[in-house]
């Protein structure tokens, strides 16, 4: 099999997002457009719908698309889809749909008011540009799966890792634009005291990472995906926290790999520290290797082109980079991973890895 995977760069000054297209063909029939399979997977923010659409013209030579998902609704990774739908021809649209249900939801919420109806016209106007998308996709004919556990495309070569269903719909309880819930809920991170940085030498060897960190439901509910392409596994993570990612390794497990058999890994929610620990790294990834051995793996980071002094975080840059990973940053520019009998690109240049960086900035 001859792949490519294209992260596309998202986002102005410190705005970052997810635009990731995948495309692969049987190599011995010779590439062609007739053969090509085509994913797109998230499509940053809405001015970046265009920009995908010119490059699969100039790259793959075609505007069809086999399938797109959308892993979560954030606008960063979803904003661009309704240009894709409207303008491209797509075959099928992975997307969750939460708005269809609700069927005895209400019951975990205070408010006895709260019907499931009322609940799914919530999440559909918090979800607004989600369910445009739903809209969108059922005008062009477009056939809509919810991407839970265990859905597969093109024979197994993508698999949903996580989340599952269950998993999804207590997700769903505290998402942003639902009431509160019956159980207390965690204080949100606009609520937490800003804690004061101090500068730390960093030693390999040594994660300087949370041990319990915390991010949005939203993100935990983004849809992780393993790509098995020329007997190679390329994780896909969106935004995905460590609860998610868990699942995501039970999964992988499930299917008979290693939970560490991923030789290419996109860095979560780009690079925040709220989304990964040591336990979860070590699963994902494997152990810290020595200082001085070659590196095994290699993966991206979708960021922004200018630093918002938060995303990535070279704490867990510097425990992807002890595992053994090369990472490399979008920061403006395209990111190409590919087999080795992929078709040449003279527009394009080696991507630079990021250093372990001695000295790292943490929380007093």
């Amino acid at each position: 099999m001859t792949y490519e995977l294209d992260f596309l760069p998202v986002g102005e000054n410190t705005k970052s997002g997810d635009a990731i297209l995948f495309r692969f063909w049987d190599s011995a029939n010779g590439e062609t457009v007739e053969d090509q399979k085509i994913c797109l997977i998230d499509g940053g923010y809405s001015e970046n719908g265009k920009k995908i659409e010119e490059h699969m013209n100039k790259y793959y030579g075609t505007n069809k698309i086999d399938l797109v998902i959308s892993t979560h609704p954030d606008l960063d990774h979803i904003g661009g889809l309704s240009y894709i739908l409207e303008n491209l021809e797509v075959k099928e649209l992975w997307m969750h749909t939460p708005w269809n249900m609700t069927d005895g939801l209400s019951d975990c919420f205070k408010d006895g008011r709260i019907t499931d109806n009322s609940l799914a016209n919530r999440l559909k106007e918090g979800l607004d540009k989600a369910c445009n998308l739903e809209k969108i996709a059922k005008e062009k004919g477009v056939n809509i799966c919810n991407p839970f556990t265990g859905l597969s495309a093109f024979g197994g070569v993508i698999r949903v890792l996580s989340p599952t269903e269950d998993f999804y719909k207590e997700l769903l309880k505290e998402f942003r634009c639902t009431p509160e819930p019956v159980t207390e809920e965690a204080l949100s991170f606009a609520d937490k005291i800003v804690a004061e940085l101090k500068k730390i030498i960093a030693k390999w060897g040594i994660d300087n990472l949370e041990k319990n960190p915390e991010t949005t439901a939203e993100n935990n509910s983004s849809v992780v995906l393993l790509i098995s392409a020329d007997d190679k596994q390329l994780l896909l993570t969106a935004d995905a926290g460590v609860s998610a990612l868990a699942n995501a390794a039970d999964e992988i497990e499930k299917l008979g790999f290693s939970s560490n058999c991923a030789s290419y890994v996109q860095v979560p929610h780009h690079g925040s520290k709220h989304n990964v620990n040591t336990e979860i790294l070590n699963r994902l990834i494997g152990t810290c290797v020595d200082k001085n051995s070659e590196p095994t793996k290699n993966g991206a980071v979708s960021i922004c082109v200018e630093d918002d002094g938060k995303h990535p975080s070279k704490a867990v840059l510097n425990a992807f980079k002890q595992r053994g990973v090369d990472i490399c940053k979008t920061k403006g520019s395209k990111l190409w991973h590919h087999s080795k009998d992929a078709p040449a690109r003279e527009d394009y240049s080696t991507a630079q890895p990021y250093d372990f960086f001695e000295v790292l900035e943490v929380e007093a």
